[in-house]
C-alpha cells in the first residue's frame, strides 16, 4: 500500500469513527461542524477512489 493511500484511508476511518460516536471535540477541532466533516469524508472517499483507479490528475494538481 502506498503512503498516500494509507493516509487517505486513515483519515476516512478517523472521520467515520468521529461521526459514528458523535465525537464533537474531534469534529470541531478538524472540521468546525458535522456538515463539514461529512463533506470532507465524501471528498476523501472520492480522492481514494481516484487514487486506487490510477487517476493521478488530483495528484498532479497537488490535491493529494
Amino acid at each position: 500500500m502506498k503512503t498516500k493511500e494509507k493516509i487517505l484511508k486513515n483519515k476516512i476511518i478517523a472521520i467515520e469513527t468521529a461521526l459514528k460516536i458523535n465525537d464533537w471535540q474531534f469534529i470541531k477541532k478538524w472540521h468546525s461542524s458535522r456538515e463539514w466533516a461529512e463533506k470532507d469524508l465524501a471528498d476523501l472517499k472520492e480522492r481514494l477512489n481516484c487514487f486506487q483507479n490510477g487517476n493521478s490528475s488530483n495528484e498532479k494538481r497537488g490535491i493529494l
